[in-house]
């Protein structure tokens, strides 16, 4: 049996996932939680790396300006929940696709679509 090729890591794929969620149910310093954002945007250009930025709704409506950094630099965004519930369930599952969707028109190919 011959030996696969070992691929050099400009050939793997490394995926970072960001959860944006702020002070939603923390106690979180939304000033600190930008200024990471920057940091992680910062080092993923420096390094060449694309990732998910997983943002909960509320932050859409609320900081549009972070959205598109994040954007702009060549990342997914990506919804993680509308309200964040601490108690998580089914139930929240249609009002919270249906509240996600009025906040932007995401995935589109051209951003963010202000209504």
């Amino acid at each position: 049996m011959s030996e696969q090729p070992r691929q050099s890591p400009a050939q793997s794929m490394v995926t970072f996932y960001h959860d944006i969620e702020q002070n939603l149910d923390s106690d979180a310093d939304v000033s600190q939680c930008r200024r990471m954002v920057e940091e992680f945007l910062n080092i993923e250009r420096d390094h060449g790396i694309r990732a998910t930025y997983n943002v909960v709704g509320k932050i859409f409506e609320q900081q549009p300006d972070l959205i598109e950094r994040i954007q702009q630099a060549g990342h997914e965004v990506a919804f993680h929940s509308y309200q964040h519930y601490s108690d998580w369930g089914p139930r929240y599952y249609a009002d919270e696709i249906k509240l996600c969707r009025q906040v932007t028109d995401l995935p589109s190919p051209g951003g963010i679509v202000k209504r």
